[in-house]
């Protein structure tokens, strides 16, 4: 029989965004059936693509136009790439983004034309932050103003979406705040390009929410 798949270790909001693309949790393979899908290929068998599979295992139908999956039985899973000179294997993705893992579970996405752009310290991160990151209108701002801003507009901070690459603040949920996000990102200076730089965002399910706060702020 097969073993039941564990909770997934990530928060209720991230959970019913995965619901919502049409994500669903499969049983995990063993490790040895991984070990053999990974030398199969040729991939490293690196502990973070073993806790992978037995964490997350996610497969999905296309929802949205787009569909959310995790782990070994994927037919792209253990394909390896070399980024800034270090191997990384494809353990994940949501597509046509690929998310490529490295030995320390950091994750660089690559689109379908192969140039990379955003990053995430792991997996959970990248799903915490995707889980957010729904809106309608947004404005962009050059370097990091996300502390600022927050104070500004009377945000928190979000521990479970935040890292060394990107760093989240929200309101309450409370009508004054209007749903307002904000977050600050260090991604590519252009589309292609290799400099990166961090610029920040902000975001709210309505114009009209942006509107009112961008006139708030200095």
């Amino acid at each position: 029989m097969a073993k039941a798949a564990p909770p997934l270790p990530v928060s209720l909001r991230a959970q019913a965004w995965i619901a919502f693309v049409g994500a669903r949790r499969r049983a995990p393979l063993a490790p040895t059936a991984v070990a053999h899908r990974l030398a199969r290929v040729g991939a490293p068998s690196w502990p973070v693509l073993f806790d992978l599979e037995a964490r997350f295992s996610l497969e999905g139908d296309v929802v949205h136009g787009r569909f959310l999956w995790i782990g070994a039985k994927h037919r792209g899973f253990g394909r390896t790439r070399t980024i800034e000179g270090r191997p990384y294997v494809l353990a994940g993705g949501f597509d046509p983004i690929l998310w490529y893992v490295g030995e320390t579970g950091h994750v660089v996405e690559v689109d379908d034309l192969g140039e990379r752009f955003f990053e995430s310290d792991s997996v959970a991160h990248r799903i915490e932050q995707l889980a957010l990151e729904e809106a309608a209108a947004y404005r962009q701002l050059s370097g990091r103003r996300g502390g600022e801003l927050a104070e500004t507009l009377d945000l928190l901070p979000i521990p479970e979406a935040s890292d060394s690459k990107n760093a989240y603040w929200r309101g309450s949920d409370s009508e004054a705040q209007d749903g307002l996000l904000v977050l600050e990102r260090f991604t590519p200076r252009a589309y292609g390009a290799r400099e990166r730089e961090w610029t920040t965002w902000l975001l709210a399910p309505k114009q009209s929410a942006l509107d009112d706060a961008l006139k708030r702020i200095p």
